[in-house]
């Protein structure tokens, strides 16, 4: 593992915690089960497994950053800065007032998701040029 690998698991660890942590405090609990839809069938949200997206997403900037330091450098970097606040406000979560934290977290775990989703569809462009190429490469031989 390099050096690069172990600071991004150094810091993503504790992060994929707090940000399962926060997700969950700013849900409110419901009497009603809830389900999101996906393409195969219904998952509780109690099910919805936050660190395994997260965890997804990391991979995915990193896999960019990686491919196309230029184009998708900066992504890689704002999900590395929003993740370090996240980090730091979870480290002052005891100080923070119950009606503030529930506003700060919603608005922490929105940014997450939102750059997530912007990451994922990043991705799925970049995994279709490169399978568009496989394919055109085998039609020309």
């Amino acid at each position: 593992m390099d050096k690069k690998m172990r600071r991004s698991l150094f810091i993503f660890t504790p992060v994929f915690l707090v940000v399962s942590l926060l997700v969950g405090c700013a849900v409110k609990p419901v009497t009603t089960k809830s389900t999101v839809t996906t393409n195969k069938d219904l998952i509780p949200v109690e099910q919805y497994d936050y660190d395994k997206k997260l965890r997804q997403c990391v991979a995915e900037s990193d896999y960019l950053a990686k491919k196309d330091k230029t184009k998708y450098g900066q992504v890689n970097t704002a999900l590395i800065q929003i993740l370090s606040g996240v980090k730091a406000y979870s480290s002052q979560l005891s100080q923070i007032d119950e009606k503030n934290k529930e506003i700060i977290t919603s608005m922490y775990v929105y940014q997450v998701n939102d750059l997530c989703n912007s990451i994922s569809q990043f991705y799925l462009a970049e995994v279709k040029k490169d399978l568009n190429r496989i394919v055109d490469k085998t039609k020309s031989n």
